[in-house]
């Protein structure tokens, strides 16, 4: 499954625990460790505007 963070790096981990909890609702269980895939540059992009893909690889 696949989660987008927008906003600053420090809030990420608040947007992880939702994406978890969402997985669990549906009775989705994740199967490996989750892959952070930082899309903006930090340099040239405000922090409220970064955007992060979260992907958490779930059993089928």
């Amino acid at each position: 499954m696949q989660f987008v963070h927008v906003g600053p790096y420090e809030k990420l981990g608040d947007t992880i625990i939702k994406a978890y909890a969402w997985l669990a609702v549906q009775g989705l269980k994740p199967k490996e460790r989750l892959i952070e895939e930082y899309v903006s540059d930090p340099g040239n992009t405000p922090a409220e505007q970064l955007k992060t893909l979260i992907k958490i690889p779930v059993e089928s």
